[in-house]
């Protein structure tokens, strides 16, 4: 049970007085407040991802044909990143639609959209 479940089947009790009831009220606007904040806020992490799949995007333009995994990984300019890191933000790139991605003997190959 989430605090904010914990705080709304105590606000549908009846039998609060309205002095506790305005405290879960004030509380459940904090942390609306606080949710609303961290929206514009992006994590440390994921900013070093979108930078890390522009590089990958970068990458895959200056390229005529599609590519595997296994060739991103073997380039030198991805040595810093496994395949599963590799795999992972082309994956996101295929959902945002900059990528596509094509499956021929049970390999994937990627190519720009």
């Amino acid at each position: 049970m989430t605090k904010r479940e914990a705080f709304n089947e105590v606000l549908a009790n009846e039998t609060i007085s309205t002095e506790v009831k305005a405290i879960i009220e004030k509380e459940i606007a904090t942390m609306d407040a606080r949710n609303e904040k961290r929206k514009g806020v992006q994590s440390k992490k994921s900013a070093e991802n979108a930078v890390k799949r522009q590089a990958i995007y970068d990458y895959l333009t200056t390229l005529e044909n599609p590519v595997s995994v296994k060739e991103i990984d073997d380039s030198e300019t991805f040595s810093d990143m496994t395949k599963g890191q590799i795999t992972a933000l082309l994956t996101r790139l295929v959902a945002d639609g900059l990528v596509t991605r094509e499956t021929v003997k049970k390999v994937n190959y990627y190519a720009v959209a």
